[in-house]
């Protein structure tokens, strides 16, 4: 647990009076965390670990959440992640009872009056001078055969530990495939770069009806259209408010990139509709748009459902049957800007949502999601794959059958997950931005994405070096894959060998 916070996987504990991660006693063990779901994932994890490690499996149906101060924070998504049941204090322990505060003589009475008891029935042919004196020597001679168990203990299990430690690091480094059936190096990739030092961010990718692009929404606000080698990127589409001198970054301008995006939008999730040449944007500040044919000014379809506003639209999809749109707003309490606390807080806000562009009727399909990402629609066109970002988890949505209306989880994830895209195959492409409690240190390699079949397994992985962090892999019928990036200036092409 120590080496997991040195290496930043754990956040820090208060300063105040916590001073150990991890107290043991026999087979109970109390492990003191911050209620975040990033650090709960890791403890499930080192926990699952060990267990592999040691034979030393944790029962986490038996075990229990105690929150301390933790008024105002969603425990929910916490106790969903882990799997364990929420409790309170005080809690027994060791045959004593836990509390968050001082104890006093009436907690521990019970306690006294059981050794009382017990004292009082022992033999006592030869009586000392005085009846405190039993107790005395009786606790003296429990202490003196207990402090020779513990010193035993304490050999064995500094020897376990330090044992087990090992084993944890060993696995993490020795174990990058474990997940994924195949495996393929993307870190030799073409790059189709942006107009130099102005942009940078291409999230998401996408191609018209006629085969062309890619398009990809950068960190100004506009939705560029890649033309070839000779011409690169132009101008395709941009927002409304969107302003060329105001809204080419400078490093001139006293403008924080947060306030700039607010005002000139953030393209995220991309996707046309094949038959119309409509294409669809989720922009993270100004909501649903469709840009016409031809590109321009977005017209902006939804801001605001059931009158609560969309803070972070993020994902799309078209159903290229019937046109309606299925789109996925992160958070209803923070922004693009936030999106680590949506992480850090388990916040559960987001919503999954249809528009339909003959009625422009809005449907909320599913609300109180963590964290919404990405989304696609399934091949046969009966449910929905809806990234969920914090815990690192796909969910499936059945919009027809019987089952419609309901969600069910679909795949756990080895990091992160972005956007979601189809691939040839009927399963998905699911872009993960970080791997879980990924080590700074090592061989420069980690998971860039991975390939889902349509029964929620993996089936491959792309890996590729650690600075490269995809948003979206976009695979197109003749075998070249996209990589879209938050952060990058430029848009990765790969092929498999």
């Amino acid at each position: 647990m120590d080496l997991a916070q040195q290496l930043n996987v754990l956040s820090p504990l208060s300063k105040m009076t916590i001073k150990h991660r991890a107290c043991i006693s026999a087979d109970d063990v109390i492990i003191f965390i911050k209620p975040l779901l990033l650090d709960i994932n890791a403890v499930s994890q080192i926990m699952d670990l060990f267990g592999k490690a040691t034979g030393l499996c944790t029962n986490m149906a038996k075990s229990k959440i105690l929150p301390i101060r933790c008024d105002g924070i969603d425990l929910t998504s916490l106790q969903v992640a882990i799997g364990c049941q929420i409790a309170s204090f005080p809690c027994p322990y060791s045959g004593m009872p836990l509390l968050d505060k001082r104890l006093k003589l009436t907690d521990v009475q019970e306690l006294l009056d059981k050794r009382g008891r017990a004292v009082s029935s022992l033999d006592l042919s030869i009586k000392p001078s005085h009846p405190a004196q039993v107790l005395i020597n009786q606790e003296s001679k429990s202490q003196g055969d207990n402090q020779q168990i513990d010193n035993n203990m304490g050999c064995s299990m500094s020897r376990l530990l330090k044992t087990t430690v090992t084993l944890i690091i060993l696995v993490l480094l020795l174990m990058p495939g474990a997940l994924a059936a195949t495996s393929f190096d993307a870190s030799r990739s073409q790059q189709l770069p942006l107009p130099r030092g102005t942009v940078h961010g291409p999230e998401s990718v996408a191609f018209d009806g006629q085969g062309q692009g890619p398009y990809s929404g950068v960190s100004d606000g506009r939705i560029l259209k890649w033309n070839g080698e000779k011409l690169g990127w132009t101008t395709y589409a941009y927002g409304p408010g969107y302003d060329s001198r105001t809204c080419t970054p400078s490093k001139f301008s006293p403008e924080t990139e947060t306030a700039r995006e607010s005002r000139c939008g953030r393209p995220l999730g991309l996707r046309f509709n094949q038959k119309s040449g409509d294409l669809y944007v989720a922009d993270a500040y100004k909501g649903l748009m469709r840009v016409a044919p031809g590109g321009g000014e977005a017209t902006v379809l939804v801001n605001q459902v059931d009158g609560f506003p969309l803070r972070f639209t993020n994902g799309v999809d078209v159903d290229q049957v019937t046109g309606q749109v299925y789109f996925t707003d992160s958070s209803m309490n923070y922004q693009r800007s936030q999106h680590e606390m949506v992480t850090r807080t388990g916040d559960s806000t987001g919503r999954l949502m249809r528009y339909d562009p003959r009625t422009s009727d809005v449907t909320v399909l599913q609300a109180g999601m963590t964290y919404p990402n990405g989304v696609a629609l399934s091949a046969d066109r009966t449910h929905l794959v809806v990234a969920s970002t914090g815990p690192c988890k796909l969910l499936r949505h059945w919009i027809k059958g019987v089952n419609a209306g309901t969600s069910e989880p679909f795949a756990d994830l080895p990091g992160y997950p972005d956007n979601v895209r189809p691939d040839t195959k009927g399963g998905y492409w699911v872009a993960l931005h970080r791997e879980k409690n990924e080590l700074p240190f090592g061989r420069d390699s980690h998971r860039l994405a991975v390939r889902v079949g349509n029964d929620g397994k993996i089936v491959e992985e792309m890996r590729g070096p650690k600075k490269v962090r995809p948003t979206e892999i976009m695979e197109r019928a003749n075998g070249k894959i996209y990589l879209g990036s938050v952060e990058l200036p430029y848009v990765g092409v790969v092929k498999r060998k």
